[in-house]
């Protein structure tokens, strides 16, 4: 069948699913009788990659479930009800959505050589949507981060760790109760980007005061440095680079109430 009677966001949506395609043939990502808790931020990446996961059920065979879930962390304007818009998305893709918040963050742990604010929050964040996928019956929580974000977790790791790792496109945890998979894993930036803006999502802007001082952005900033100077291929190649060299599973797993250590 052509695509000539497709709109341009039905297009650019196809072709970021080929990529899709391609992680879950490379990586098993997806089966029949799958369960996915989708994690929605409300940034461009995770609304892109719940309306592609959603999408892509009525163009292959494999079938699986989807629950989108939400998690507030503080980071909301006063006043936001980001959850109401993000409602209508999920209504719209037939996809139930579930609101949780993440724990409190303790001030007391933001001061002395602890964990960093950007790793506390996260961790928080995580944790609430492994405590919601076990409460919901999923096997997999799909996260929405791209080729970019994976080549600049490698640039961290190797700086900051003196490790060449980044993040897995799948890993186990809990004793393979619980998958993290990340469908957008060999995705552009700029394709995600351009199915957000063709499809009109409503995007949900963070207040972080640590998000322009964050290291990821300044991994962001040595690829954008590397670009200038005429590496074009700096992101493709950093992540070949991690990938040729797979984590096992169950690497970061933690031990969380009712799911218990690994």
């Amino acid at each position: 069948m052509g695509t000539d009677h497709l709109t341009p966001y039905d297009r650019s949506l196809r072709y970021l699913n080929r990529k899709v395609a391609r992680a879950d043939r490379e990586f098993g990502l997806l089966h029949e009788g799958d369960h996915v808790l989708v994690a929605v931020s409300g940034g461009k990446d995770s609304l892109v990659m719940l309306e592609v996961l959603a999408r892509r059920l009525a163009w292959h065979h494999v079938q699986y479930r989807l629950t989108a879930c939400h998690v507030e962390s503080g980071h909301c304007p006063p006043g936001c009800s980001y959850a109401a818009i993000l409602g209508k998305q999920c209504a719209g893709l037939g996809v139930p959505l579930r609101v949780v918040q993440a724990e409190p963050l303790d001030p007391s742990c933001l001061a002395g050589d602890g964990p960093s604010p950007c790793f506390l929050c996260s961790w928080r964040r995580r944790k609430a949507l492994f405590l919601t996928a076990q409460e919901a019956g999923c096997n997999l929580v799909a996260l929405g981060h791209h080729k970019d974000d994976l080549a600049q977790t490698l640039l961290l790791n190797l700086l900051w760790q003196g490790r060449h790792e980044t993040m897995p496109v799948r890993r186990a945890m809990f004793g393979g109760r619980l998958t993290i998979i990340r469908p957008l894993a060999l995705a552009d930036e700029s394709q995600v980007a351009r199915v957000c803006r063709l499809g009109g999502l409503a995007v949900h802007s963070c207040i972080c005061p640590h998000a322009a001082t964050s290291k990821r952005e300044t991994a962001a900033e040595l690829i954008r440095s590397a670009r200038r100077a005429g590496c074009r291929h700096a992101v493709d190649n950093l992540v070949a680079s991690a990938l040729r060299s797979r984590q096992p599973d169950d690497a970061d797993a933690k031990s969380l109430p009712g799911l218990g250590s690994t």
